[in-house]
């Protein structure tokens, strides 16, 4: 049982530290999510960036000669108030061979705030060198770790950490994964990380967390390894609004999934194996409801087997939970135990009450 300080039965809905959109004149603005840029970047700068010292005295002087090359485009600062040269800065560029021609590209993450860095992919063409790829990225806690795969590709794999949603007792993060392919940046894979809300007037409560690796025998894979735990949240009369019963799972389980590189569509698509059709081998619709908060059509759909078989076997407090949650999903189409409504508002802050559902 979660147990957490809220004031008055007030949920707190933490709104994402970067609210912001994209200005930069390079950017397409008839393809929303296409980052592909073509900036041209002196040689000089590309030569400090290899000879980086990794300093946070060095940092600001590079952020500052990267925006002056790319104007009129900047890098977005929440935090342009503070004026010590240490705060909040991100650099860290990886020079390596990721598309399998000649040279070495230059991966990066920068910006003035951790929270809202930048991925920035530079590209060595006929001797000049070019920003190529351009994104703003939403985080919060802190600055994403970037890494390079080696994956059986001359196509290495770039990818690193980021925030989707935030809050007490709600939390969901994964992985972005690229690649460079003939001078273009693919977005090809997202998978989540953690992913748990506990409480929030819902009456299906969840708990993910993955792991992953990368083949590098002879195929282009990505191996992920599942864990969840769905369970009840404040369903008895006693429980608080922000309670939940992971003690009581209605389905818990671990499970393997296959990603498989699809070079047609440049992305990495889920493979499902003729032979994985047991009850716990997972699905589309299962992984799905990993990603997924409050989606109860799609969890009594996707986990059917699972729910039939606890309907047989498990304890009588299972049953009847599970009994009252099918009931409620039938009837409504999703099931509840509190409603949350909107009582104010301070800043990006928004603020809940949770009255019992009717």
């Amino acid at each position: 049982m979660r147990r957490l300080l809220y004031l008055l039965l007030m949920f707190l809905l933490a709104v994402s530290a970067c609210k912001h959109t994209d200005k930069n004149t390079h950017l397409n603005k008839h393809k929303p999510g296409d980052y592909q840029v073509k900036i041209k970047i002196p040689a000089e700068w590309i030569e400090k960036v290899r000879r980086f010292d990794y300093t946070r005295k060095t940092q600001p002087v590079l952020l500052h000669e990267f925006e002056n090359i790319i104007k009129p485009d900047t890098i977005y600062n929440p935090h342009a108030q503070h004026v010590d040269e240490g705060y909040g800065r991100v650099f860290d560029p990886i020079f390596a061979d990721i598309d399998g021609e000649f040279g070495e590209e230059l991966v990066c993450m920068l910006g003035w705030d951790i929270s809202c860095p930048n991925l920035c992919i530079f590209k060595e063409i006929k001797d000049d060198w070019y920003l190529i790829y351009f994104e703003a990225i939403d985080t919060f806690y802190s600055a994403p770790s970037l890494s390079i795969a080696n994956n059986f590709s001359k196509n290495k794999v770039f990818y690193f950490d980021r925030v989707y949603n935030h809050g007490s007792d709600l939390f969901a993060d994964g992985f972005s994964f690229y690649k460079l392919i003939d001078g273009r940046v693919y977005h090809c894979l997202e998978l989540p990380n953690e992913n748990h809300i506990y409480g929030w007037g819902l009456f299906l409560n969840q708990e993910i967390s993955t792991s992953f690796s990368f083949s590098g025998d002879d195929s282009d894979c990505v191996g992920v390894q599942y864990n969840y735990n769905f369970f009840p949240g404040a369903v008895f009369k006693e429980d608080l609004p922000w309670q939940a019963h992971d003690e009581i799972p209605l389905v818990k389980g671990s499970g393997h999934a296959s990603y498989k590189w699809n070079d047609k569509n440049k992305v990495y698509e889920l493979k499902i194996e003729n032979y994985q059709h047991g009850i716990d081998d997972l699905t589309a619709e299962k992984i799905a409801c990993f990603n997924s908060f409050s989606n109860d059509t799609l969890f009594v759909k996707a986990f059917k087997r699972n729910i039939d078989t606890l309907s047989k076997i498990g304890t009588v407090q299972q049953k009847s939970l599970l009994k009252l949650y099918l009931a409620k999903v039938k009837k409504d189409k999703k099931a509840v135990t509190h409603e949350m409504k909107k009582t104010t508002s301070t800043g990006t802050l928004d603020f809940y009450s949770a009255e019992p559902k009717k």
